[in-house]
C-alpha cells in the first residue's frame, strides 16, 4: 500500500490556483517538514525543518509531532510532541497553513519516483509564490557580440537536451570564435540538469574549474571561450533558504495547530487514539501540550508523582543513620 498526501492551502495564504497538490509515497516512514530530506516537503517556514512523522504500524497510520515550534494537530486536536497517534479513516494532518488529507491507496509508479518529494515541493512552492519564475534557466552575462548580452535559454520540460555553440541550429547560437559549433549540452532531466562539454577546443569551466560532465547549481558560471553564462534555478534556490533558518509562528484562518483560545479548552484527542500513552477520559479536559521537561505524571490532572520502593528505603536508610548522629552527639555532649 502507499499513502497519497493531499495538500489543502489556508486562505490566509491567499493561493489561488492551483488549491490543491498531492503526492503519493510507499514507504514505512515519511517525514513531514521544509527541511531538504523531507519527503513531504512544505516550503514555508511556519513549518518545522523536521515537523512530523508518519510510519505505517500493524493498527495503522500513525503520526507523531517532532517537537515542532507550530505544532501538529488531527483534525483540530493538537497532538503531545513526541507521542504517536493513530490517524481515523477521513483525518485530516494540520500543519501551520497546511492541512493533509491522508489516504490510503494502492502502490503506484508515482509513489515509487524518488523525484517525487522534490518535484512536489517544486509545484507547491511555484504556487506559493507566482513571481519566481517555474523553469531553470541559462542567462549571458558577457560575450563578444553585445547584442547577445541577457539572452536566455529557457530549460523547459519534457525531459531534452538543450545546445549551446556557434551553430545556428543551437539551443542558444553565439556569436563568439572562441566556442565550437557544439561547445555543451545541457540536459534536463526531472528537476535536475547537467552539463556536458562535447569535446570542445578551449574547454569549459564551471565556477573556475574545468569540467567535463557537472550537475549544475542555481548560481553557477559557466565559462566558454570569452562568453560568460550563469545557470538560474529559482525556485531550487528559494527551497535552499528556506530550508535553513528559524521557524515563523502561524496565525492562519483556520483553527490548525495555531489554535485558538477556544479550541485549547477541548479535551485531549477525543478523535484519535494515543498508541504511546493509556486512553485519556474524554469526560476530563487535558493539557494539548504536555509541559515540556516535565514529568508525564505532572501533566495529568488527578494523577501525583510515585517514589518506588528502592527510594523509600533509601530514605530510611538515611533517615536512621541521621537519628543515630544525633543521639550520638547527645551522649558525647551529656559526657562533657
Amino acid at each position: 500500500m502507499a499513502l497519497r498526501f493531499t495538500v489543502h492551502f489556508d486562505a490566509s495564504l491567499g493561493v489561488k490556483a492551483p488549491d490543491v497538490l498531492s503526492i503519493a509515497l510507499a514507504q514505512p516512514r515519511m517525514l513531514i517538514g521544509r527541511g531538504a530530506d523531507a519527503d513531504v516537503r512544505l516550503a514555508q517556514r511556519m513549518v518545522s525543518a523536521r515537523h512530523a512523522l508518519v510510519e505505517v504500524t500493524t493498527r495503522g497510520f500513525s503520526v507523531t509531532d517532532l517537537d515542532s515550534t507550530a505544532g501538529t494537530a488531527i483534525d483540530g486536536r493538537r497532538l503531545v510532541a513526541g507521542r504517536k497517534s493513530l490517524l481515523s479513516p477521513g483525518s485530516s494532518i494540520d500543519i501551520g497553513p497546511f492541512r493533509l488529507a491522508v489516504e490510503a491507496i494502492p502502490v503506484v509508479a508515482e509513489a515509487a519516483d524518488q523525484s517525487a518529494p522534490l518535484r512536489f515541493a517544486r509545484q507547491l512552492l511555484a504556487a506559493l509564490e507566482p513571481e519566481l519564475g517555474r523553469f531553470p534557466y541559462v542567462e549571458v552575462l558577457k560575450t563578444p557580440q553585445a547584442s547577445e548580452i541577457g539572452s536566455r535559454l529557457m530549460l523547459t520540460p519534457p525531459d531534452r537536451d538543450f545546445s549551446i555553440g556557434r551553430a545556428e541550429a543551437s539551443s542558444l547560437s553565439l556569436h563568439d570564435s572562441d566556442i565550437s559549433r557544439t561547445h555543451v549540452i545541457l540536459r534536463l532531466r526531472g528537476t535536475r540538469v547537467t552539463l556536458e562539454d562535447c569535446r570542445s577546443k578551449n574547454g569549459t569551466r564551471v565556477q573556475g574549474t574545468i569540467v567535463g560532465s557537472q550537475r549544475l547549481h542555481s548560481g553557477d558560471l559557466i565559462k566558454i571561450g570569452d562568453t560568460l553564462l550563469r545557470f538560474t534555478d529559482e525556485l531550487a534556490a528559494r527551497l535552499e533558504t528556506i530550508a535553513v533558518g528559524p521557524d515563523d509562528s502561524y496565525r492562519g484562518s483556520r483553527a490548525s495547530p495555531a489554535l485558538s483560545a477556544e479550541a485549547s479548552a477541548l479535551p485531549y484527542g477525543t478523535n484519535h487514539d494515543d498508541i504511546d500513552a493509556e486512553e485519556p477520559n474524554a469526560a476530563t479536559p487535558l493539557p494539548l501540550f504536555a509541559q515540556r521537561g516535565a514529568p508525564e505524571a505532572a501533566t495529568r490532572p488527578g494523577i501525583q508523582p510515585t517514589v518506588s520502593w528502592f527510594e523509600r528505603i533509601v530514605i530510611a536508610l538515611a533517615l536512621g543513620l541521621l537519628g543515630a548522629s544525633l543521639l550520638s552527639l547527645i551522649f558525647l555532649l551529656g559526657l562533657c
